[in-house]
Protein backbone atom coordinates (compact mmCIF):
# COMPACT_ATOMS: atom_id res chain seq x y z
CA UNK A 1 0.00 0.00 0.00
CA UNK A 2 2.96 2.29 0.68
CA UNK A 3 3.99 2.02 -2.98
CA UNK A 4 0.46 2.88 -4.16
CA UNK A 5 0.43 5.97 -1.93
CA UNK A 6 3.83 7.08 -3.18
CA UNK A 7 2.82 6.51 -6.81
CA UNK A 8 -0.46 8.42 -6.35
CA UNK A 9 1.40 11.38 -4.84
CA UNK A 10 4.00 11.32 -7.62
CA UNK A 11 1.27 11.42 -10.31
CA UNK A 12 -0.61 14.25 -8.54
CA UNK A 13 2.59 16.29 -8.38
CA UNK A 14 3.49 15.65 -12.04
CA UNK A 15 0.14 16.56 -13.61
CA UNK A 16 -2.20 19.54 -13.35
CA UNK A 17 -5.41 17.53 -13.56
CA UNK A 18 -6.74 15.28 -10.81
CA UNK A 19 -5.36 11.78 -11.20
CA UNK A 20 -7.63 8.73 -10.86
CA UNK A 21 -7.56 6.72 -7.65
CA UNK A 22 -9.35 3.46 -6.86
CA UNK A 23 -12.74 3.98 -5.18
CA UNK A 24 -11.51 2.25 -2.01
CA UNK A 25 -8.10 3.96 -1.86
CA UNK A 26 -8.59 5.71 1.50
CA UNK A 27 -10.35 2.71 3.00
CA UNK A 28 -7.49 0.42 1.93
CA UNK A 29 -4.94 2.89 3.25
CA UNK A 30 -6.73 3.17 6.60
CA UNK A 31 -6.68 -0.63 6.94
CA UNK A 32 -2.96 -0.64 6.14
CA UNK A 33 -2.26 2.06 8.73
CA UNK A 34 -4.43 0.15 11.22
CA UNK A 35 -2.25 -2.93 10.77
CA UNK A 36 0.88 -0.82 11.29
CA UNK A 37 -0.56 0.69 14.44
CA UNK A 38 -1.41 -2.77 15.75
CA UNK A 39 2.11 -3.94 15.02
CA UNK A 40 3.50 -0.85 16.81
CA UNK A 41 1.53 -1.82 19.91
CA UNK A 42 3.07 -5.29 19.96
CA UNK A 43 6.70 -4.16 19.53
CA UNK A 44 8.91 -2.43 22.08
CA UNK A 45 9.05 1.28 21.17
CA UNK A 46 12.77 1.60 21.83
CA UNK A 47 13.69 -1.46 19.75
CA UNK A 48 15.01 -1.05 16.22
CA UNK A 49 11.78 -2.55 14.82
CA UNK A 50 9.68 -0.21 16.98
CA UNK A 51 11.59 2.88 15.85
CA UNK A 52 11.42 1.81 12.19
CA UNK A 53 7.66 1.22 12.44
CA UNK A 54 7.18 4.66 14.01
CA UNK A 55 9.20 6.27 11.22
CA UNK A 56 7.25 4.38 8.57
CA UNK A 57 3.95 5.42 10.14
CA UNK A 58 5.01 9.08 10.30
CA UNK A 59 6.20 8.97 6.69
CA UNK A 60 2.92 7.44 5.49
CA UNK A 61 0.88 10.02 7.40
CA UNK A 62 2.95 12.82 5.87
CA UNK A 63 2.51 11.43 2.36
CA UNK A 64 -1.23 11.02 2.95
CA UNK A 65 -1.54 14.61 4.19
CA UNK A 66 0.34 15.90 1.14
CA UNK A 67 -1.77 13.82 -1.26
CA UNK A 68 -5.05 14.94 0.28
CA UNK A 69 -3.98 18.61 0.23
CA UNK A 70 -3.03 18.45 -3.46
CA UNK A 71 -6.22 16.60 -4.40
CA UNK A 72 -8.35 18.99 -2.37
CA UNK A 73 -6.77 21.98 -4.09
CA UNK A 74 -7.43 20.44 -7.51
CA UNK A 75 -11.00 19.55 -6.59
CA UNK A 76 -11.71 23.05 -5.23
CA UNK A 77 -10.22 24.63 -8.37
CA UNK A 78 -12.44 22.44 -10.56
CA UNK A 79 -15.51 23.33 -8.48
CA UNK A 80 -14.78 27.05 -8.57
CA UNK A 81 -14.04 27.04 -12.30
CA UNK A 82 -16.93 24.64 -12.98
CA UNK A 83 -14.74 22.48 -15.17
CA UNK A 84 -16.25 19.26 -13.87
CA UNK A 85 -14.52 16.27 -12.41
CA UNK A 86 -14.44 12.73 -13.80
CA UNK A 87 -16.35 10.57 -11.29
CA UNK A 88 -14.50 7.43 -12.28
CA UNK A 89 -11.20 8.70 -10.84
CA UNK A 90 -12.60 9.76 -7.47
CA UNK A 91 -12.67 7.81 -4.25
CA UNK A 92 -15.99 7.21 -2.51
CA UNK A 93 -15.14 9.84 0.10
CA UNK A 94 -14.19 12.43 -2.53
CA UNK A 95 -17.45 11.86 -4.41
CA UNK A 96 -19.43 12.64 -1.27
CA UNK A 97 -17.34 15.71 -0.49
CA UNK A 98 -17.64 17.02 -4.06
CA UNK A 99 -21.41 16.74 -3.84
CA UNK A 100 -21.31 19.02 -0.81
CA UNK A 101 -18.78 21.29 -2.53
CA UNK A 102 -21.06 21.72 -5.54
CA UNK A 103 -23.90 22.67 -3.21
CA UNK A 104 -21.60 25.19 -1.55
CA UNK A 105 -20.44 26.81 -4.79
CA UNK A 106 -24.02 27.04 -6.08
CA UNK A 107 -25.17 28.56 -2.78
CA UNK A 108 -22.35 31.09 -2.91
CA UNK A 109 -23.28 32.03 -6.50
CA UNK A 110 -26.93 32.58 -5.50
CA UNK A 111 -25.87 34.61 -2.47
CA UNK A 112 -23.63 36.78 -4.65
CA UNK A 113 -26.50 37.43 -7.08
CA UNK A 114 -28.90 38.33 -4.27
CA UNK A 115 -26.46 40.73 -2.65
CA UNK A 116 -25.46 42.31 -5.98
CA UNK A 117 -29.15 42.94 -6.70
CA UNK A 118 -29.65 44.56 -3.30
CA UNK A 119 -31.66 41.67 -1.87
CA UNK A 120 -31.04 40.10 1.54
CA UNK A 121 -29.21 36.80 1.13
CA UNK A 122 -31.85 34.14 1.81
CA UNK A 123 -29.28 31.42 2.40
CA UNK A 124 -27.90 33.06 5.53
CA UNK A 125 -31.39 33.65 6.92
CA UNK A 126 -32.49 30.09 6.12
CA UNK A 127 -29.43 28.51 7.70
CA UNK A 128 -30.03 30.50 10.88
CA UNK A 129 -33.72 29.65 10.88
CA UNK A 130 -33.08 25.91 10.62
CA UNK A 131 -30.23 25.59 13.12
CA UNK A 132 -32.03 23.20 15.43
CA UNK A 133 -32.37 24.13 19.06
CA UNK A 134 -30.66 27.49 18.67
CA UNK A 135 -31.92 31.06 18.94
CA UNK A 136 -30.53 34.18 17.29
CA UNK A 137 -29.90 36.90 19.88
CA UNK A 138 -28.93 40.57 19.92
CA UNK A 139 -27.06 41.44 23.08
CA UNK A 140 -28.24 44.48 25.05
CA UNK A 141 -25.44 44.62 27.57
CA UNK A 142 -21.95 43.32 28.13
CA UNK A 143 -22.09 39.61 28.92
CA UNK A 144 -19.19 37.36 29.93
CA UNK A 145 -18.31 34.17 28.07
CA UNK A 146 -20.49 31.15 28.88
CA UNK A 147 -20.45 27.42 28.25
CA UNK A 148 -23.61 26.59 26.33
CA UNK A 149 -26.00 23.73 26.97
CA UNK A 150 -24.24 22.04 24.03
CA UNK A 151 -20.95 22.30 26.00
CA UNK A 152 -19.46 24.78 23.48
CA UNK A 153 -18.01 28.14 24.56
CA UNK A 154 -19.87 31.34 23.58
CA UNK A 155 -18.87 34.97 24.06
CA UNK A 156 -17.93 37.22 25.66
CA UNK A 157 -20.47 39.62 24.18
CA UNK A 158 -20.75 43.40 23.89
CA UNK A 159 -23.95 45.40 23.36
CA UNK A 160 -25.22 44.99 19.77
CA UNK A 161 -23.34 41.69 19.23
CA UNK A 162 -25.41 39.05 17.46
CA UNK A 163 -24.99 35.34 18.17
CA UNK A 164 -26.70 32.00 17.72
CA UNK A 165 -26.99 30.21 21.10
CA UNK A 166 -28.67 27.06 22.38
CA UNK A 167 -32.30 27.68 23.29
CA UNK A 168 -31.75 27.02 27.01
CA UNK A 169 -29.01 29.65 27.26
CA UNK A 170 -30.88 32.11 25.04
CA UNK A 171 -34.02 31.92 27.20
CA UNK A 172 -32.00 32.60 30.35
CA UNK A 173 -30.20 35.57 28.79
CA UNK A 174 -33.49 37.02 27.56
CA UNK A 175 -35.04 36.55 31.01
CA UNK A 176 -32.06 38.36 32.59
CA UNK A 177 -32.45 41.25 30.14
CA UNK A 178 -28.99 40.71 28.69
CA UNK A 179 -30.23 39.92 25.18
CA UNK A 180 -33.30 39.90 22.97
CA UNK A 181 -34.42 37.38 20.37
CA UNK A 182 -34.10 38.37 16.74
CA UNK A 183 -37.07 37.27 14.67
CA UNK A 184 -36.10 36.32 11.14
CA UNK A 185 -38.31 37.40 8.25
CA UNK A 186 -40.51 34.66 6.80
CA UNK A 187 -39.28 35.18 3.23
Amino acid sequence: MYDELLEALKKENERMELQPLPKSFYLDLSEFIGRLLEECRTVEESSLRGRLLALELNRIRGLLRELVEIRLRKIMDALCLRTGLPKEGLTLEEEALIEKGMELTESMRIMMEEVSEGRKPRLALESLRFESGKVLLRFLKETPAIIGADMKPYGPFKPEDVALLPMENANLLIKQGAAEKIELPKE
